[in-house]
């Protein structure tokens, strides 16, 4: 975007050069990313007038001119012109000898057709202040002879580029009124504008306007205008939007656009002859129908959705609201009546139509930053306004203005203490009123130090909300340069390992490194087809998963609640070309339950539980038992738990209604730590099995709640010498009932002697004929060691004749020979 120096002077009483604006601009508003002169090319053009003018001797069509230039040296040069439009007593852009246009051409002495020549009287398009091509320029005949051009008609001017990415907050700075309301705070300067109020009007019934939904359309002002002279613009406003950027085309539409350049507030006008019905006219704000068409300025033609704001007459659309209007209704020279329009459009609105559309215009620019309803009027009555300077004896009619709107401008409490602890400056109080009140900021002081700041309307919208926005206020018209840096003194000290990070960590080492698994890493979304793959309802995902408002695709809309659905699939693939293997990954689940983290801090919802889960798959070949397999990812389990610093480590048979989905309900155990269910183990569901066609491999798998484990406490560790002394190695098999649980077992043999030092189940056998109905046979290594002496067999003896009678006194336990 481009600022006139110029149009700002307007607003304020500037008086510094364009270079130092830019630099203060730049460090308390926006980034300025150049500078440049216009008008500079103009050395050596001035305002002439002709004196005589005559018939070239030598060819119809020329004519040869004396012309007064005023102050040179010589007064009076005679120049060869061919303009039809030429006459005596015309003051003319007359360029001479030695003068350079912009497009590099320069003006030299000449003999056209026989005769001198010593300048050139200009066109419009030779001076590039306009398109006709057709004759000479003609001035206004009070402009004094012998001027510059350029400073005679006020053409000098430095435009100020602005990086539209650093206003994108600041709908107020989109137009040269916002700007110079800030340069005005800055430098302390006068702000000279005041609210304009609107020419006389006739009272007549030529408008009606409805408005369909007021959340989309706040506010909407409109008028009739009678009795134009639609033609060219004065110079001075084909220029200075020229200068910005934006090609003129006629009078009313020049203004349009030169009221949105100069406050803020883009507008639109209509030919009211082209809208539909007789007499009195009728404007709709409506949303459009579905698959309605408009062709609109740029010569395209759209189709519009239900959800695109229109305004329209009785049959058609004639603009896309807030973006751009219908061809068919543009204003042209033939057009004698308008209706102009100045209206607040939704942002959110505006800016959903145009990204669909993929239309966008320095109308939408503006509208989608949320701009002030109060801003409408502002720019309604200036441009009508414009209108009756610029065509005299037009005719207005009673103005149409339907507001619906209420800002939200509720005091924001601020502690001048914490302004002074966040800037790093100590400011009395009077100055930081004194820096917001410049601001248009209405500020009470309050007792200990507390102000109430009242937000204006222009910066209402979205952008000032919170204290730390008034802070911000402060500080950045107070001087960022002014704050000395000071180095924070700050203790250094040694980073905290979250327990969860640590532990999750360590369980990486252990089952990558040491127990020769791989990781794998999958996505944080599940679907149905995945589970219908593996023979599962897919109302289990809809009961359990979270789901996606707005997935990135219909296969990744729900948020997974175990890592062993995308194992499976990730062992299925690797079972082609490797007969045995282990993946193991560690990552985040969601379930479907409140969470301990706030959704949003204004709210009290609270997003999903999550979870840091490990979970590994062990696929075996297939001459592996499935006993083999089921023992091998207990032994993983345990020695990860065990490497982690847990001993208190039990496995316990799970009733068959609380198995998870996955687990084989006749084969799978629950994992206690310390007494609290962090996890299960076991063997894949046998109806995933067949339907993933692993060839009858024995598959373990297994999970384990790392988050719950981060927060059970760990034995440390003590470091013991290594034993002196002999270990006595005792293997005993015993018969017991198959309803005896193993950790019942363990316990009862540990209870024998403390220098029983290991305990380990090397068989279990099954034989009914041998053994009888539900018994089963168990054998075990046990260890028994003294870390001061060398045992005796006796001893070892007796502490294996109290463990056969323990066994045999509690489960009725047998020998087995």
């Amino acid at each position: 975007m481009y600022l006139s120096y110029n149009i700002l002077k307007e607003f304020c009483d500037l008086k510094i050069l364009p270079e130092k604006l830019a630099d203060i601009l730049t460090s308390h508003s926006f980034e300025v990313e150049s500078l440049k002169s216009v008008g500079k090319n103009f050395n050596k053009i001035v305002v002439g007038e002709i004196l005589k003018v005559k018939k070239h001797p030598s060819a119809d069509r020329l004519k040869v001119c004396v012309v007064n230039v005023g102050k040179q040296k010589k007064k009076e040069v005679q120049i060869v012109c061919g303009a039809r439009n030429v006459e005596a007593g015309q003051k003319v852009p007359v360029a001479l000898t030695g003068a350079v246009f912009s497009n590099g051409m320069e003006i030299k002495n000449a003999k056209i057709r026989g005769v001198d020549s010593n300048g050139m009287i200009c066109a419009e398009s030779e001076l590039f202040l306009g398109e006709n091509s057709n004759g000479i320029m003609v001035l206004d005949s009070k402009l004094k002879i012998g001027d510059n051009l350029a400073e005679a008609l006020k053409l000098k001017d430095y435009l100020i580029e602005v990086d539209n990415k650093s206003i994108t907050n600041r709908p107020d700075l989109w137009g040269h009124l916002g700007v110079a309301r800030e340069i005005s705070a800055i430098l302390s300067l006068r702000f000279k504008f005041s609210k304009q109020s609107l020419p006389a009007v006739v009272k007549n019934k030529k408008l009606n306007i409805k408005i369909n939904d007021y959340k989309l359309c706040n506010r909407y002002l409109g008028v009739v205008i009678d009795n134009l002279n639609i033609g060219p613009s004065p110079l001075w406003m084909k220029n200075r939007l020229q200068n910005l950027g934006i090609r003129p085309i006629n009078n009313i539409v020049d203004i349009t656009n030169y009221v949105m350049l100069e406050i803020g507030q883009p507008m639109h006008a209509f030919d009211k002859n082209k809208i539909a019905g007789d007499g009195q006219k009728t404007i709709i704000v409506r949303k459009a129908k579905d698959k309605e068409k408009i062709l609109v300025l740029d010569d395209k033609e759209y189709i519009l959705s239900k959800n695109d704001l229109v305004i329209a007459d009785k049959k058609n659309p004639i603009a896309i609201a807030g973006i751009m209007g219908d061809k068919n209704f543009s204003v042209n020279n033939g057009t004698k009546s308008i209706i102009l329009e100045s209206a607040n459009f939704n942002p959110l609105a505006v800016r959903k139509t145009s990204s669909r559309l993929r239309l966008r215009s320095e109308s939408s620019i503006r509208f989608e930053k949320g701009l002030d309803p109060n801003l409408a009027e502002i720019a309604f009555n200036r441009a009508v306004q414009l209108i009756s300077q610029i065509i005299p004896n037009v005719k207005i009619s009673n103005v149409f203005d339907n507001k619906n709107f209420k800002l939200n401008q509720k005091p924001i409490k601020v502690s001048i203490k914490d302004v002074n602890k966040k800037i790093g400056v100590q400011s009395k109080n009077k100055k930081i009123t004194a820096v917001l009140e410049k601001l248009g900021f209405k500020v009470k002081i309050n007792k200990n130090d507390v102000i109430d700041v009242k937000v204006p309307s222009w910066r209402a919208t979205g952008d000032i909300k919170i204290p730390e926005d008034i802070i911000e206020e402060i500080v950045r018209i107070y001087g960022y340069d002014k704050i000395i840096p000071v180095l924070p003194k700050t203790e250094l000290k040694p980073f905290i390992i979250l327990p969860e990070k640590k532990i999750v960590d360590l369980a990486k080492d252990i089952l990558s490194r040491n127990l020769g698994m791989v990781e794998v890493y999958n996505y944080s979304f599940n679907n149905k087809d995945q589970l219908e793959q593996l023979g599962i309802s897919a109302s289990w995902l809809v009961e359990n998963c979270v789901k996606l408002l707005n997935p990135s695709s219909e296969k990744q809309n729900l948020m997974r609640n175990s890592l062993l659905l995308n194992l499976l699939n990730n062992a299925r693939q690797n079972t082609r070309n490797f007969d045995c293997f282990s993946l193991f990954e560690i990552g985040s689940v969601y379930i479907k339950e409140k969470g301990e983290y706030k959704q949003d801090f204004l709210k009290q919802t609270f997003l999903p539980k999550q979870c840091k889960m490990a979970s590994g798959i062990i696929v075996g070949n297939k001459s592996s038992k499935k006993e083999d397999v089921f023992l091998k990812t207990k032994n993983i389990v345990r020695v990860l738990l065990n490497e982690l610093g847990f001993d208190k480590v039990e496995f316990f048979v799970i009733d068959f209604k609380t198995i998870p989905v996955f687990f084989h309900p006749a084969r799978s155990m629950e994992i206690k730590v310390n007494n609290k269910k962090i996890g299960i183990f076991g063997e894949v569901h046998p109806k995933i099995l067949s339907k993933m066609e692993f060839d009858k491999k024995g598959i373990g798998i297994f999970e384990l709640d790392l988050s719950l484990l981060s927060r059970i406490k760990i034995i440390e560790k003590k470091y013991k010498e290594l034993p002196k002394f002999p270990a006595i190695q005792r293997d005993l098999a015993f018969i017991l009932d198959k309803k005896i649980l193993y950790n019942e077992i363990i316990k009862e043999i540990k209870n024998a002697s403390d220098l029983i030092v290991g305990i380990d189940l090397f068989d279990i056998y099954e034989n009914e004929k041998i053994l009888g109905a539900d018994k089963k046979s168990l054998a075990f290594h046990i260890i028994i060691q003294s870390r001061d002496r060398t045992l005796k067999n006796e001893e070892a003896d007796k502490i294996q004749k109290d463990i056969i009678g323990n066994l045999s006194k509690k489960f009725k336990a047998k020998i087995r020979r």
